[in-house]
């Protein structure tokens, strides 16, 4: 009878809960803070602005805790209505109910229930969700359950860091075998074809990447890897948040290794740049810990291919730290895709103004993109502390293309100069499909029959038509960009 009473508390707490949307209310007093800390710290915002973030955030946390207060409240009223009935009815005493709900191992079952239904609902019950309820850079719709996970997972650091070391105490023997050599990592400013450059090495044997499957719990993907298994949703291709064409899914490879660098060198991260590392920020730790996490990495992407697995970073924020990749990882190739600069900074300047207005419109987007480290566009705009930048960019403002074409400039005369990188061009790569990816396999030494180097080269595509003559940007920054693009096509593993 006690048994029966308290499985009454728990359906009856489940329903209360579902109903007073406690979820959203967390998530919104989240997004609130969020909103409010990006204001202050926008260094474009005067004091009154600043001030009156200030004051919306205070009186909508106010406001959000008293109702969480009430709901919460309310939703345990609930709950305990069946064992308040029937210890009124002489069924079973409060005080048995009570004691019978405390015992350890009552608690840790119901947990792992209440978790298994959580995901059950996850997988089956939010299929279909509102466009405006997809966050950036996925496939997938977030669902009010998945924000909250995604808010849990990425709220104190406590949290991943017990995740990924339980997941070393649980797993470390399946990934010991594998041996994670010769990284390959392709970085470049956003837009110059790294995802589709990633896509495509990514479907050739014995290479390994991060995918969506590995949000939220990046610091412990074996971990999630083993949890959710069960619960995987099949999710179609749809087209990415940058409005380009490129469509991907659940089981499409992204960057999602940003949170690493966060994690062991915080102080480079500034609310205005990001500072560059020297090969002098090379930590023997940060190599060991990487390492560890690129067989993590290969474990679960190829687990055929443990001892020569091939572990691909695709991450925009390298070029802030080539000096130090070079010094952790000497037996790794770095690539660098490149495009001309005129139509690299309009695709850049169009994507700012994409994000920016995606950012304003749902807060969570910006909170996606700050915690996975995506500070290239819109209101987390971080430019790379390049040497000269601040010059090029003097008077000059994200929402023009003069400005992402003098950024274009300070990144490629610090990153041309850099002689232990493999630069490819983005519209060679398109032109020449898989001619470049054969000859860019044979340079790192991926190890693929031309059949499959074809067909993974499927995904190439030609470069879309100029836009240049639709717009006006400075002659000096232009005749400077070009000069500069001469250089490092003459450092291009394949021309065009």
């Amino acid at each position: 009878m006690t048994l029966g009473v308290y499985l009454l508390v728990i359906a009856f707490f489940s329903v209360a809960f579902g109903m007073s949307k406690l979820p959203q209310r967390v998530g919104q007093v989240v997004d609130t803070l969020r909103t409010a800390l990006n204001v202050i710290a926008d260094r474009a915002a005067d004091d009154a602005t600043k001030e009156r973030a200030t004051q919306r955030a205070a009186l909508g946390l106010l406001r959000q805790t008293v109702v969480i207060a009430l709901k919460g409240a309310a939703t345990i009223a609930v709950a305990l209505l069946p064992a308040w009935g029937a210890d009124v009815l002489d069924l079973v005493s409060w005080e048995d109910t009570m004691a019978f709900s405390l015992r350890g191992d009552v608690l840790i079952i119901t947990t792992v229930a209440l978790i298994g239904v959580w995901f059950v609902y996850r997988r089956w019950g939010s299929r279909d969700v509102p466009e405006s309820d997809r966050p950036l850079d996925t496939s997938t719709p977030y669902s009010q359950a998945d924000r909250l996970l995604h808010r849990l997972a990425f709220g104190p650091a406590q949290i991943q860091t017990v995740a990924a070391e339980l997941e070393d105490s649980l797993f470390a023997k399946d990934w010991a075998p594998a041996r994670a050599e010769r990284p390959v990592f392709i970085t470049s400013l956003p837009r110059a074809g790294t995802t589709v450059l990633l896509e495509a090495l990514h479907r050739l044997p014995g290479c390994a990447a991060h995918t969506y499957r590995d949000m939220p719990f990046l610091l412990a993907p074996v971990l999630w890897s083993r949890v959710s298994s069960g619960f995987r949703r099949r999710s179609e291709h749809r087209e990415r948040a940058h409005g380009d064409g490129l469509k991907i899914n659940e089981d499409s490879p992204e960057a999602f290794e940003e949170v690493l660098w966060k994690k062991y060198y915080p102080h480079k991260y500034s609310p205005a740049r990001i500072e560059l590392w020297g090969a002098d920020d090379a930590k023997a730790e940060f190599a060991d810990y990487f390492r560890e996490h690129m067989r993590k990495i290969i474990l679960l992407r190829t687990p055929d291919h443990l001892t020569e697995g091939r572990y691909l970073s695709k991450n925009n924020g390298n070029i802030a730290r080539l000096a130090a990749i070079h010094a952790m990882f000497p037996d790794g190739s770095v690539i660098i895709p490149f495009r001309r600069p005129e139509e690299h900074a309009i695709s850049l300047w169009r994507q700012h103004r994409n994000f920016a207005s995606q950012q304003a419109a749902e807060p969570f987007v910006m909170a996606y993109m700050a915690d996975i480290g995506h500070y290239e566009f819109g209101a987390l705009h971080r430019p790379v502390a390049f040497p000269g930048l601040p010059k090029l960019v003097d008077g000059l403002s994200p929402d023009t293309i003069d400005y992402w074409l003098a950024y274009w400039i300070a990144a490629f005369e610090t990153l041309v100069a850099d002689s232990d990188t493999i630069f490819l061009s983005y519209e060679a790569m398109g032109a020449a499909g898989p001619r470049s990816l054969r000859c860019l396999c044979d340079r790192v030494g991926i190890e693929a029959g031309d059949e499959m180097v074809s067909q993974a080269a499927g995904v190439f595509s030609a470069p879309p038509k100029s836009r240049r003559a639709d717009y006006v940007l400075r002659a000096d920054l232009v005749e400077r960009a070009l000069t500069l693009y001469d250089a490092v096509s003459q450092r291009c593993v394949l021309r065009s």
